[in-house]
């Protein structure tokens, strides 16, 4: 025999109740209506007893459901990570000996430079390397005559460095060398510019010409300037077949001085081009350096460095 369920027996009985209470008395009537509304009560709770449970089975499912989703694709995702993780460690395991291998000579050159030469020629060696530069400055070297200077790091990163952060349009060097290289790669590195080297020595322009790097060579126009003697309220020299330009940026390393010659005039008799923002580097040559601070019309703040002065102007 099947037993039923108590909101069924209930009901029977609200039906029953209500069936009898047509025949009974009005007194009689109240309280089997209180107590109607009581079966009443207690069914609707044990229908809301039965509906929670329901939702709560429902809800303990979806949970799992989820829970079994995420674990899933936690896994998925924890595994494609690790295999992206050990390929991209085997690749920069394989870079890092790559750039171990190349620069080993570059460590023993490092090494040479740091004691014979100080800390801070290491440390600018090491900014040229990280620029992309040293690779370029060593060829160039190595491809010049064997009475060339040796580079002087500290000097090239400063040219470097101040081509970089001012980015001059037309610049001039006067002396062809290990600057030349350097200034061409900063050039390169703004994107836009020309240099053009004036040197005294023919067959000097020449070596540096066929020196310089193949990449760089559209940025570079070597000039072969004269040097003549240049008399005027002191003694000096100056170039000839200078170019008709305009220049923002000058780099004076040349003519080679002597103790009765210790001024180039180039500077003076280009002032009127000076185009604004002109900045102009003066390597060493304290005497020349001076002379010019004198002797130039216009407005500069002039800035005395070790081993070098630096002229920007104002007007």
């Amino acid at each position: 025999m099947q037993t039923k369920h108590p909101a069924t027996r209930l009901g029977a009985m609200l039906a029953q109740y209500a069936r009898t209470l047509g025949a009974l008395p009005r007194a009689r009537t109240r309280s089997l209506r209180q107590a109607a509304r009581h079966f009443l009560v207690s069914l609707s709770v044990l229908g809301e007893l039965k509906a929670s449970g329901r939702r709560r089975k429902l809800l303990r499912r979806a949970s799992a459901r989820l829970v079994r989703r995420a674990r899933r694709t936690f896994r998925k995702r924890r595994t494609r990570l690790r295999r992206k993780l050990r390929r991209r460690t085997r690749v920069a395991i394989r870079g890092a000996r790559r750039r171990r291998a190349r620069f080993d000579l570059g460590r023993k050159r490092l090494a040479k430079v740091y004691r014979r030469r100080g800390p801070g020629q290491a440390r600018d060696l090491l900014r040229l390397r990280r620029v992309g530069v040293l690779e370029s400055l060593h060829r160039f070297s190595a491809a010049q005559p064997a009475a060339a200077l040796r580079p002087d790091y500290s000097d090239l990163w400063f040219l470097y460095d101040i081509v970089r952060d001012r980015r001059p349009s037309t610049l001039l060097e006067f002396g062809s060398g290990c600057s030349t290289p350097v200034i061409a790669a900063a050039v390169r590195a703004n994107g836009s510019g020309h240099l053009w080297t004036l040197d005294g020595d023919e067959s000097w322009s020449h070596a540096t010409r066929a020196a310089l790097p193949l990449e760089l060579r559209d940025l570079v126009t070597i000039v072969h300037a004269p040097i003549r003697e240049d008399d005027r309220d002191v003694r000096g020299w100056s170039h000839e077949n200078v170019p008709e330009l305009e220049p923002d940026f000058i780099y004076l390393d040349s003519p080679a001085l002597t103790p009765k010659r210790q001024v180039a005039f180039d500077p003076l008799d280009l002032e009127e081009r000076f185009s604004p923002g002109f900045v102009m580097v003066v390597d060493g040559r304290q005497r020349n350096a001076e002379y010019l601070r004198e002797r130039l019309q216009r407005l500069y703040r002039v800035t005395r460095m070790p081993g070098r002065h630096l002229f920007e102007l104002l007007d």
